[in-house]
């Protein structure tokens, strides 16, 4: 039903999206939080932090933030931008296609979630077959120059 992948000390896991379907339906909606939770940390985690996320803001913004309306809509597009990151990073030509993906999560609503795991099972598997983390995972993390310190800045 699911796989599990290490990535350079990170721990991802392909789930089956229809699996993520049915139980957000049989547990109404609660698992659906715990994966999308989930999702964004395995992002951040297996790009080594290249990907900017705070899961617990990501599920902040899903959960509470329904309240006023417009913070899950900006969390679901960033994830999935974050997913277009992560595809980029593994070397992946073919990407989440975003209006594909809005176009589901509009008219289907789960749908656009089911699609989003589907493209992250070809993220990992990508990853898995290269034997190592690509190029692009392996570099080393550029540390920006430190800004000088002075009275005047």
């Amino acid at each position: 039903m699911a796989t599990d992948y290490n990535f350079a000390g990170a721990s991802v896991r392909a789930r089956n999206p229809f699996a993520v379907l049915g139980l957000s339906i049989v547990t109404l909606g609660i698992y659906q939080w715990y994966w999308w939770y989930q999702i964004n940390r395995e992002m951040r985690d297996a790009s080594q932090r290249r990907i900017d996320v705070s899961p617990g803001m990501s599920l902040l913004a899903v959960t509470l933030g329904a309240l006023v309306l417009v913070p899950p809509l900006v969390s679901t597009h960033r994830t999935a931008r974050r997913a277009q990151q992560m595809g980029s990073l593994a070397g992946r030509d073919e990407l989440l296609n975003m209006w594909a993906y809005w176009l589901l999560i509009l008219f289907t609503g789960i749908g656009g979630y089911i699609y989003l795991q589907w493209e992250l099972n070809k993220i990992w598997t990508t990853i898995s077959r290269a034997g190592a983390a690509p190029a692009s995972l392996a570099a080393p993390i550029e540390q920006a120059p430190a800004e000088p310190q002075g009275p005047f800045l």
